[in-house]
């Protein structure tokens, strides 16, 4: 095969490895909300790309919000913090951010979107979804 477990290994070394690395969301959780989101909020990666990512692990791979869905995001990230424990949600939703390249004022302008007053369709369909997942 074409792997590199050089480079891999000073990498992971260099930083951290996965093994002493806080676990924010289990991979079950993360499973069911790739299954939903990858190829539809974010584009296409792998599960356990997607775990690390959401985990802050240090990775090869870039998570990316699909044109249009970063109101969608906002929100999962909403949803997610809400999972963590009171001296982590705010550590972890300010990473995640920075991760996605999102602004501060934006999200806190707009995650409670999908669940407004008058939220677009799209945005109902994925609040239903999510709140399906996290209930």
């Amino acid at each position: 095969t074409d792997s590199q477990p050089e480079a891999e290994t000073t990498t992971a070394s260099a930083t951290a490895t996965t093994a002493g690395l806080p676990e924010h969301f289990s991979m079950k959780l993360l499973s069911i909300i790739h299954e939903v989101c990858a190829g539809e909020q974010f584009e296409d990666i792998t599960a356990p790309d997607f775990y690390a990512c959401m985990n802050l692990h240090p990775c090869q791979c870039v998570l990316k919000i699909k044109p249009r869905e970063k109101i969608r995001v906002c929100y999962l990230i909403s949803l997610m913090k809400e999972q963590l424990p009171e001296q982590d949600k705010d550590k972890w939703k300010e990473a995640i951010l920075k991760h996605l390249n999102i602004d501060e004022d934006y999200y806190k302008s707009k995650y409670r979107e999908p669940v407004s007053d008058l939220p677009s369709i799209p945005n109902q369909k994925f609040a239903k979804e999510m709140d399906g997942i996290f209930r």
